[in-house]
């Protein structure tokens, strides 16, 4: 895993493509699988490890292969969510069921792709951790919930 840049990257989440695969026994515990698309370079690697270890890295290197970590999110509800997060080094491929969290160094093209598509943008900083928690808060919020039966 690797932050090979220290300029903010931009969070475009794809939120109106998430599928939650539940299988806690509590109604309220969620699992999200999260993985995170965009070119070599835009800071896949540094905002997970931001939100997952509160680290930045600046001398790390580019991500080779594919890694995978793991966090745990609790909500103002009370819901707690277990994000299952796999940062592809930009090698993505068929990930079906999981949210997108898609990263772009243009954020003027990444904003309006966003509103077009009925997604949410929000500005993120792996290095100053400005926005990090909010968009894993978003999209922990925009999950789709079980229904009661």
């Amino acid at each position: 895993m690797g932050c090979s840049s220290s300029v903010p990257a931009r969070s475009t989440g794809g939120l109106n493509n998430i599928s939650n695969d539940n299988s806690a026994t509590d109604s309220k515990d969620l699992r999200a699988k999260l993985v995170l698309l965009g070119d070599s370079g835009v800071g896949k690697s540094c905002i997970v490890l931001r939100f997952v270890r509160g680290q930045f890295d600046p001398t790390s290197k580019v991500t080779v292969g594919a890694s995978f970590l793991s966090q745990t999110l609790a909500l103002e509800d009370s819901t707690i969510v277990k994000f299952e997060i796999w940062d592809t080094a930009g090698q993505e491929r068929n990930f079906k069921n999981m949210v997108v969290l898609i990263l772009s160094w243009f954020w003027l093209e990444a904003q309006e792709y966003a509103e077009k598509n009925n997604m949410v943008f929000i500005e993120t900083s792996a290095k100053t951790a400005d926005n990090i928690n909010q968009v894993f808060e978003e999209i922990a919020k925009r999950l789709p919930r079980p229904t009661a039966s």
